[in-house]
């Protein structure tokens, strides 16, 4: 689905409910708990979106005859989905995600402006969709390279240069690996650039048999052990003149992942949420994203009716 046509169908009421229980993120039925009849959203008379459970049965009291009653079950239809806790309404959050994926940062002023929000409501929404891609990025890793497959392997430090000087750079460190002639990538924040905690990267991400190109950081001494290792000195080369070694293509990561996370501002353990996000829209082309964001949503909040509270509303 195109931006453009997501945008529209967000000033649908009706048709945006439609689109999202299609997806499977919002329920527009449900088998009421109390008496196991099928209840339905009615789109046109609950704006609200609280399904209501109006069937009417009888009970047996003893004593006396059967009493005719009214289940009156009631229940959102956003109960136990990611839009549970929304104080916003549905088409903004909708409009908000829809510039979220097409844009990149700095755009919480442009959200502002064509949603009418605040600038809290505005950092905690865009909080809200990249945890949710943070949270896809854990449950899905694999991982690149294979028998005589080429994986460049690098660390950088993201941040800023402290008090202008040259070299001497406060942030976070990441390190990453790409597959040279399928640009399969993966990246991860991490403490520091030890042999103890890049090896444990390398071997769950870096499939064996892998030819792993790296620079001459002595953490990757004990490469060979697992992988063909060949590594180009940077300090003479930018490519080996022999070997044709380089890194140039996980440095072309460094630069993109440079330009999409702000320099000023972001905190060590946010990396992880821009990460996500950098992924993600490095995976998919603009025309997947949005079917793609909401197949995340419907995998990691999944509509299980054993989960609908049987007490929500009576």
């Amino acid at each position: 689905m195109l931006f453009h046509e997501f945008l529209h169908l967000t000033y649908d009421y009706k048709e945006l409910i439609a689109f999202l229980a299609q997806k499977k993120v919002i329920r527009n039925q449900i088998t009421c708990p109390r008496c196991n009849k099928l209840v339905h959203l009615n789109v046109e008379q609950s704006q609200s979106l609280m399904m209501h459970c109006s069937n009417m049965y009888y009970k047996k009291v003893r004593g006396r005859k059967r009493i005719r009653k009214t289940c009156n079950f009631k229940i959102s239809a956003l109960t136990n989905t990611w839009f549970v806790r929304a104080a916003l309404d549905l088409p903004r959050i909708c409009r908000l995600i829809c510039y979220f994926l097409l844009l990149n940062s700095p755009r919480q002023l442009i959200l502002q402006q064509e949603l009418s929000i605040t600038s809290h409501t505005a950092v905690d929404w865009i909080n809200f969709c990249r945890e949710l891609l943070a949270q896809w990025l854990s449950h899905n890793e694999e991982q690149i390279g294979g028998l005589n497959v080429i994986v460049e392997i690098d660390e950088a430090k993201f941040g800023r240069r402290k008090y202008h000087r040259e070299r001497l750079i406060t942030g976070q460190w990441l390190f990453g690996g790409i597959e040279r002639h399928t640009g399969r990538f993966f990246v991860v924040p991490v403490e520091q650039r030890s042999s103890q905690i890049l090896t444990p990267i390398i071997l769950r991400h870096i499939a064996p048999g892998t030819i792993i190109h790296s620079d001459c950081w002595k953490a990757y001494n004990e490469l060979k052990e697992h992988y063909t290792h060949q590594v180009v000195n940077h300090s003479e080369h930018f490519v080996d003149p022999h070997t044709g070694v380089h890194t140039q293509n996980i440095e072309r990561v460094w630069r993109d992942i440079r330009h999409a996370i702000p320099k000023f501002g972001t905190r060590n353990y946010h990396y992880v949420h821009y990460l996500a996000e950098f992924v993600f829209k490095r995976k998919f082309q603009y025309s997947e994203r949005i079917c793609t964001f909401f197949e995340i949503m419907a995998q990691l909040y999944p509509l299980n009716e054993n989960s609908t509270p049987a007490n929500e509303e009576s």
